[in-house]
């Protein structure tokens, strides 16, 4: 076990936080903050999942089946392409440490709510300062490195095997719950062809929830 010294400790609190790919932003946030302070450093993430937001419609919409599955699926999914990751704890009953302290969130002590608590759209707003753009943009000029996620050996072979080529990765956004974000999949599919006309292998990535439009 590492000494703490060594550790960058942060905390991803799914009663404020959503179980989303936004928790992706908040790793490289928190990568970002290793690299600068201490590149020795590892990780030591936190899940606190006691209890899950109820803020969108989304949140209200799935079931604790899918929340964790989404836990497993994208929260876990996100940690095995980040080899920074020392310890991973997924705490179903969480109760605040007097001299616990988090290098991410750094506040996270007056962010802290009890189990069931309702947050404001307030509070919601300053947790999503975790992955503002403007934030990026100062970790960024001071030297950090944002390209964190590595597939493993074995991945890259079989993509290599697969693919003989160059390749251009292209994805397709549809989301049940937020209808405005969706793509217009005849101007993408207007991109798609262009690039297959000039020679480029393309593959593509639905979105999540595409896979489960039917439901």
């Amino acid at each position: 076990m590492l000494n703490d010294t060594k550790l960058t400790k942060i905390i991803y609190d799914l009663n404020i936080m959503p179980i989303s790919y936004d928790f992706g932003h908040f790793l490289v946030h928190a990568d970002a903050i290793r690299q600068l302070t201490s590149k020795e450093a590892l990780l030591d993430l936190t899940i606190r999942a006691d209890n899950f937001r109820d803020f969108t419609l989304r949140d209200s919409s799935i079931d604790e089946h899918e929340k964790w599955w989404r836990i497993k699926s994208i929260i876990l999914g996100c940690c095995s392409v980040l080899d920074t990751i020392s310890n991973i704890k997924i705490l179903k009953n969480y109760s605040p440490s007097i001299n616990q302290k988090y290098d991410l969130p750094s506040n996270y002590d007056k962010m802290y709510h009890n189990k069931g608590e309702a947050i404001t759209e307030k509070e919601l707003l300053a947790s999503m300062e975790l992955y503002r753009p403007s934030r990026f943009m100062k970790l960024y000029q001071n030297g950090a490195n944002f390209k964190i996620f590595k597939g493993t050996d074995h991945a890259n072979q079989q993509i290599k095997l697969s693919l003989n080529s160059e390749y251009i990765v292209l994805t397709i956004r549809f989301s049940k719950y937020f209808a405005e974000r969706n793509i217009d999949i005849s101007e993408w599919f207007k991109f798609y062809e262009y690039l297959v006309a000039q020679g480029h292998t393309v593959v593509v990535i639905p979105d999540q929830e595409d896979c489960f439009r039917s439901r």
